[in-house]
């Protein structure tokens, strides 16, 4: 995944144990304005469009965005800015049992 959109999990029903394992990815920074989670609704019969949010603008974290999920592993997940983001490298709503083991460098 490369652009300003980063990476986007969003559900209305919670998932239940998403993983992510060896994931290192390189993101280009916002250009725009950053936006708060709470200024996304739900997108409910849009989802998984990776253009879901243009009308709103870009997501309100850089790595990533997720919501409504029960069970968020991540495993060796990096992502690494190519540049200076004014975003958050995370930003999570309604996540319930996190679990990080950070990627080897």
């Amino acid at each position: 995944v490369k652009g300003p959109k980063g990476e986007l999990s969003q559900k209305v029903d919670p998932s239940i144990k998403v993983v992510f394992s060896g994931v290192r990815l390189h993101q280009s920074p916002s250009l725009l304005p950053v936006k708060a989670d709470s200024d996304f609704g739900n997108l409910c019969g849009v989802y998984p469009d990776a253009h879901m949010i243009d009308p709103v603008g870009d997501a309100p974290a850089f790595a990533l965005w997720a919501r409504h999920v029960r069970g968020l592993y991540l495993d060796g997940y990096s992502v690494l800015p190519e540049s200076a983001d004014p975003r958050p490298d995370f930003v999570f709503r309604d996540v319930s049992s996190f679990f990080e083991i950070p990627a080897e460098s």
